[in-house]
This record gives structure tokens, C-alpha cells and sequence, in this order.
């Protein structure tokens, strides 16, 4: 038997198009995965998300900087 995943605590979810203009440098972005490895991070430490990443605007474009096994990276919040 396994335990459930722990669901994250927000009283809605909200869409991208929404927020987007709300978003500011340096805010932080807490993520779930459906990877295998998310899974593993979320039940390891008991908790509702995986990763975690800071926004940054550059221009008119929102990245987000997370750390990987090869340094930190800025990958494009929306495509």
C-alpha cells in the first residue's frame, strides 16, 4: 500500500494567463512534477511539491532560474 500524494494548499489553481502579469522578480515558484525523480523528492520529504525556481523578467519575457546537476539555468516560463 502506498500513501497518498500530498496535495498542494491552494483554495484554487489558478491559470498562467491569469497570474502572469502578477509575477515579479525574485518571487518564488514551487512546482510538482510527474517524473519519476519528483515523485521520489515529494514522498522523501513529505511534501506537496518537487522543485522549486525564481522568476526573473527579462525584457518581456518570464524565465525562471533553477538549479540542475550542471549549474543554474534560465529556461522560459511559457514557450
Amino acid at each position: 500500500m502506498s500513501a497518498a500524494r500530498p496535495s498542494p494548499p491552494v483554495s484554487r489553481i489558478a491559470k498562467y494567463s491569469e497570474i502572469r502579469t502578477q509575477i515579479k522578480d525574485g518571487d518564488l515558484l514551487l512546482l510538482r512534477g510527474d517524473y519519476l525523480l519528483s515523485r521520489v523528492f515529494e514522498r522523501a520529504t513529505h511534501a506537496a511539491y518537487s522543485h522549486a525556481t525564481i522568476a526573473m523578467w527579462w525584457g518581456d519575457r518570464l524565465m525562471l532560474l533553477q538549479a540542475e546537476a550542471a549549474g543554474v539555468q534560465a529556461v522560459p516560463l511559457s514557450v
